[in-house]
Parts: structure tokens; C-alpha cells; sequence
């Protein structure tokens, strides 16, 4: 092999290893830190858990005419599996009855959900959007028409 040939291959080597770290580097300046991530997956838990907590609540107002007291009275259905502590600090969610047909539903967030993607269709298509610290969702369901 010439000097020449050695030299071109010792030189892609260099290009190629620039690019390798260039590409490292960009990937982590452009994503949050693994921290940062995990505190997302975390709230998007939270959220998808208060989402299961709205549904059962609507379910059962339509079963009974009436949204249940508490979070203990829906969780306690058979064959109901509700997650109603927080994954991390094992508080219970916030469920409060405000109307006849409107309920309050409350977490505390480690992230602000508008700051950033959240891959989740919840927080875009159902008003889950929420900043860090506590923070309460007022829920309202429309009548049932009359079949």
C-alpha cells in the first residue's frame, strides 16, 4: 500500500470520528437528560392513571345516576384495577365531586407537559396539559340523551 493510500485511510478515520462524536454530542444537547426523561415518563403515568380515573368515574355515573363520593368507593368496584397513589410518593390522587355531573381530579407533576413533547394523545386531545407542582383537572360530563 503507498503513503498516499495509508494517509486517505488515516484521514476517513479522523472525518469519521469527528462525525461519531459531532452526532454524540448534538443527540444530547438536543434531548433531555435521562433524569428529565424518566420525570416525563412518570407524569405521562399520572396522567394516563387520572385519564382511567375520569373513565371509571363517567361509567359508573352512568351506571347510577350519580358520580361516586369518593376515590375508595370507585376504586373499590370488582374487577375495577384503578391506580390511585402517586407511583412515587404513594400520595393519594385528588378526587373531589363538584357538581352533579363534574368532578376534580388532582396530582402533583414533576414536569410542566407544555414545555416539550409528551408522547402521549392525552395532554393534545383531552386537556391534560399540566405545569410542574400540583395541579387539578375540572371535569365535566355532557347528559346522556335519552335512547
Amino acid at each position: 500500500m503507498s503513503a498516499a493510500g495509508t494517509g486517505r485511510g488515516r484521514l476517513l478515520a479522523i472525518v469519521a470520528s469527528v462525525a461519531a462524536v459531532a452526532t454524540v454530542v448534538a443527540a444530547l444537547v438536543v434531548m433531555d437528560p435521562p433524569a428529565a426523561q424518566r420525570e416525563m415518563r412518570i407524569d405521562q403515568k399520572r396522567v394516563r392513571e387520572l385519564h382511567r380515573i375520569e373513565a371509571a368515574a363517567h361509567q359508573y355515573l352512568e351506571e347510577h345516576g350519580r358520580l361516586p363520593a369518593d376515590l375508595v368507593t370507585l376504586a373499590a368496584r370488582p374487577g375495577l384495577r384503578l391506580a390511585v397513589e402517586d407511583p412515587v410518593d404513594g400520595s393519594v390522587y385528588g378526587y373531589e365531586v363538584t357538581g352533579p355531573r363534574s368532578l376534580r381530579l388532582c396530582a402533583g407533576f414533576a414536569t410542566d407537559s407544555a414545555r416539550g413533547t409528551s408522547g402521549s394523545g392525552f395532554y393534545e386531545n383531552d386537556g391534560w396539559y399540566h405545569p410542574a407542582g400540583h395541579h387539578c383537572f375540572e371535569r365535566q360530563f355532557d347528559e346522556t340523551p335519552e335512547k
